[in-house]
């Protein structure tokens, strides 16, 4: 007869993974005795109770499959999440070189707005300056224009003066000619006049002789 001290001693000596077997021997001794079961039962019994211990064994085999299964499966995981890590510190590395670089073309676009606005300003000051030469050109070409009038009638006005020269001078040649003429002609009349007033003198003396 199996006593109480006995089973608490085996349950206390077995493994967690033996004492469901241990539990079903008890269950099934303890049967057989109380009841005064027959060889052939317990015999089935125990083979139902060696069916189910080999159905564990089994499942136990399985649970270890898996189980080294699932430490390749974590160990995966732990290199796919070292991967995902060192992935993700070379993203944020690369963002922050990319942060970087965008604060650089900010501050260079910002140069470059300010270059353009500096650049709109002095395309005004020279489209100011443009408009004012203009405007000054369109006076210098007023006044190029009142003076080449100006320079024409100077021309013209040159050129009746000289037609006017000539004309006087080709007068004032006629006129000293016909002056010329006209002393030579009173040279001649004085030769003349003292000629006859020599003779006249002449035939005075001869009449007083």
């Amino acid at each position: 007869m199996v006593s109480v001290d006995d089973i608490s001693h085996l349950m206390t000596a077995c493994s967690d993974k033996g004492l469901t077997n241990l539990v079903a021997v008890l269950t099934v001794y303890q049967q057989a005795q109380d009841s005064k079961l027959t060889k052939k039962v317990l015999k089935d019994q125990l083979k139902a109770i060696e069916d189910k211990r080999q159905e564990l064994s089994h499942k136990l085999t399985e649970s270890e499959v898996e189980k080294k299964q699932l430490t390749v499966r974590l160990k995966k995981t732990e290199e796919e999440r070292q991967q995902f890590k060192d992935s993700l510190k070379a993203t944020e590395e690369e963002r922050q070189q990319l942060n970087g670089r965008l604060k650089t073309t900010e501050e260079e676009r910002q140069q470059f707005k300010d270059a353009l606005k500096a650049t709109e300003e002095e395309r005004q000051q020279f489209k100011d300056a443009l408009k004012a030469t203009e405007e000054e050109r369109q006076q210098l070409n007023g006044r190029l224009k009142t003076t080449e009038e100006e320079r024409q009638q100077l021309k013209d006005t040159l050129k009746a003066t000289e037609e006017e020269r000539q004309h006087l001078t080709g007068r004032l040649k006629t006129a000293e000619e016909e002056r010329q003429q006209l002393k030579d002609t009173l040279m001649a009349r004085e030769e003349q006049r003292q000629q006859l007033k020599d003779t006249l003198m002449q035939q005075r003396k001869n009449d007083n002789i």
